[in-house]
């Protein structure tokens, strides 16, 4: 069994931090403004990585955000593309190392909406 590469706590609170600031430039319906914030995104975890172990992380990564499934796959439902969901997988591998590893990064409640929604809730109805 291969070595979790992002087992490091600072690589991985670095890399939600780092996956937060790239909502933006995610969340966009030009594809070619999108896979440039892909390019940006995977330089910048390597960067993270590096930084943090004084390790190259594989050649092989492959970047997927949610709104690039969501934007760009209209057989999905409606309530799946209305869910809300939002976050990034981070695809590594290396076949000569055994390595093969798809790290998830979600995001939870960003906008005020959903902090206000919840403290209503929470002070109106567990009394």
């Amino acid at each position: 069994m291969s070595k979790d590469l992002l087992e490091n706590e600072r690589v991985k609170l670095r890399i939600i931090e780092l996956e937060y600031t790239y909502r933006n430039a995610f969340d966009t319906t030009d594809k070619v403004k999108l896979d440039q914030a892909k390019v940006d995104f995977e330089a910048d975890v390597r960067r993270i990585y590096l930084e943090e172990t004084r390790e190259h992380l594989p050649d092989h990564i492959e970047i997927y955000p949610s709104s690039e499934l969501i934007k760009y796959n209209d057989d999905l439902p409606e309530d799946i593309r209305q869910s809300g969901y939002d976050g990034t997988a981070v695809y590594l591998s290396d076949p000569d190392n055994q390595i093969t590893q798809v790290h998830i990064i979600s995001q939870g409640s960003v906008g005020t909406e959903d902090g206000l929604d919840y403290g209503l809730n929470y002070c109106l109805f567990d009394l």
